[in-house]
């Protein structure tokens, strides 16, 4: 590839925007729709202080944060999303989520929390999402709910951070 002239580069960069690198807090749906594990329609409402945990099937650390899915947390609805696959086998995400706790499977609660990609979770309480960020494990995301259920939450992404 052709390097550009000192005129040219300045010409490109005169025209350049910068990419923000703060983004406003995700404003929290009043529930999130997909599908069950079976494949029937599932709305769950957000009516109620709840963990959003984004996970995948080929996630190394996402085993932890799908028992927590199963066994749920003291204080917190807690919702497991997965993405819509086509190449996967219904066993094997059978398999992998196991059995108890409440799942959604689409893009739909991607889209309306605005996560890319798993491992990620949203703690949405009073309609807002007060906390969001890489689900490093079930210590990580324990440690963000005691902060929350002290009335304390610490954001793990800039963009949530009420003090900018």
């Amino acid at each position: 590839m052709p390097r550009l002239d000192p005129e040219a580069a300045a010409e490109v960069l005169a025209r350049a925007e910068p990419i923000p690198t703060e983004r406003p807090a995700v404003q929290a749906p009043r529930g999130l729709s997909g599908v069950d594990l079976s494949g029937s329609s599932l709305s769950v409402p957000l009516d109620r202080p709840t963990v959003v945990l984004f996970v995948a099937t080929g996630c190394d650390g996402c085993d932890e944060l799908v028992a927590l899915v199963r066994a749920g947390v003291d204080g917190f609805q807690v919702v497991g999303v997965l993405r819509p696959s086509t190449h996967e086998p219904e066993e094997a995400r059978r398999a992998f989520t196991g059995t108890g706790g409440t799942w959604l499977v689409g893009d739909e609660p991607f889209e309306a929390l605005q996560v890319r990609s798993a491992p990620f979770f949203s703690v949405v309480v009073d309609g807002a999402v007060v906390c969001e960020g890489v689900g490093f494990g079930a210590a990580h995301l324990l440690g963000h709910l005691d902060r929350i259920r002290a009335g304390s939450p610490a954001p793990d992404l800039r963009r949530l951070d009420p003090r900018r």
